[in-house]
């Protein structure tokens, strides 16, 4: 099975998706729909969108028929920034029903973990041993201290992070 991806990031980030193996597009400079058909042809199978708002209408467009939009996050409603994170959910949940040959999907952790508690545990503990035998090496742009949480939010919400930020706890002793 041949797997193409396509990241849609800032200019800053395309070294580093060109690195992991993906094909970097400027959604901030260019229509990302436009490009993912210019090269696709008739679209992609998954969109993983944690945008929302109207950038929803876009990523669901990007699809080909069978493909299926996956929503997490609703980064623009959370920022103040356009959508509703219940409308949007309801315009999901359309848009699934919709005979168009395409799909979308809600995810979150917290839900998951809520409603299928064994699930939550057995995936994560899957992640933990894939992260301990190295088959999977996240990104790390920088390790802080977690008293600069708020510095690391306003770097992540500057969209230049090339990867995750790790806040660290310092190690306490306990004396007796």
């Amino acid at each position: 099975m041949d797997l193409e991806i396509y990241g849609t990031a800032s200019k800053s980030k395309h070294d580093l998706l060109k690195r992991l193996g993906a094909t970097p597009i400027d959604y901030k400079g260019e229509d990302f729909v436009e490009r993912i058909r210019s090269l696709t042809g008739d679209g992609v199978d998954a969109v993983f969108d944690p945008i929302g708002g109207e950038n929803f209408k876009r990523s669901f467009r990007a699809l080909r028929r069978g493909g299926k939009l996956v929503a997490y996050g609703f980064y623009n409603a959370v920022q103040g920034r356009g959508g509703s994170i219940p409308l949007d959910f309801v315009r999901l949940q359309l848009w699934h029903f919709l005979p168009n040959g395409r799909s979308t999907a809600f995810y979150s952790i917290g839900a998951l973990r809520q409603k299928k508690p064994d699930w939550f545990s057995e995936d994560l503990t899957k992640l933990f041993d894939l992260l301990t035998q190295n088959k999977i090496k996240p990104i790390i742009a920088a390790r802080m201290p977690l008293a600069e949480a708020k510095r690391a939010h306003e770097l992540i919400e500057q969209a230049e992070v090339q990867g995750k930020i790790v806040l660290t706890v310092a190690e306490t002793t306990v004396q007796k």
